[in-house]
């Protein structure tokens, strides 16, 4: 899930995930915007939104004319910008990082009627099932007590994300910086 990386009063970085199709960024703590998409950034100075839909929809800047916000330290052109894992906004002298990676987690698959197998064991992956989803790669694995595809390695069957469920992390933080 899509989210940003805010700075606590203790100068900390936490993580707040965007649940919401639009936040409101003008405000600190960011917050979920007001009505409908559309009204959203007509009410606020700067927005979030989420045009496209599911995990992995991309996530648009939408600034008011006049407002004191940078992505990269650059003004977006037309007050829009769409954002990109690891991207700082500042606003009014304030950052957020936005970041696109997800951490793994159990859930139900729902291959839409598409037959879908597992890349480490092969078999067929049935709808409703215990299954995760690569944030790496989007590959989705068995995950249950019968079948810890997901688990069984410590890295995805396709590709280097790491499969830590319990104690999974971001692989970056603007800590890092």
């Amino acid at each position: 899930m899509a989210h940003v990386w805010v700075q606590d009063n203790s100068g900390g970085w936490s993580v707040m995930p965007l649940a919401e199709r639009a936040v409101d960024l003008s405000v600190s703590p960011p917050r979920p915007a007001p009505g409908r998409r559309a009204e959203a950034a007509g009410g606020s100075t700067l927005v979030l939104v989420s045009p496209l839909s599911g995990e992995r929809g991309g996530w648009c800047l939408i600034a008011r004319f006049g407002a004191d916000v940078r992505i990269n330290g650059l003004r977006p052109l037309g007050g829009m910008r769409l954002l990109q894992d690891g991207d700082e906004i500042r606003v009014n002298g304030t950052s957020v990082f936005f970041g696109a990676e997800s951490l793994p987690r159990v859930e139900a698959f729902s291959g839409g009627g598409q037959p879908k197998f597992c890349p480490r064991c092969r078999q067929d992956l049935a709808d409703g099932g215990d299954a995760v989803r690569c944030p790496g790669c989007g590959i989705w694995h068995h995950q249950s007590a019968e079948l810890p595809c997901w688990s069984y390695a410590e890295t995805c069957a396709l590709c280097a994300q790491p499969t830590e469920l319990e104690n999974a992390s971001f692989s970056w933080s603007p800590e890092d910086l």
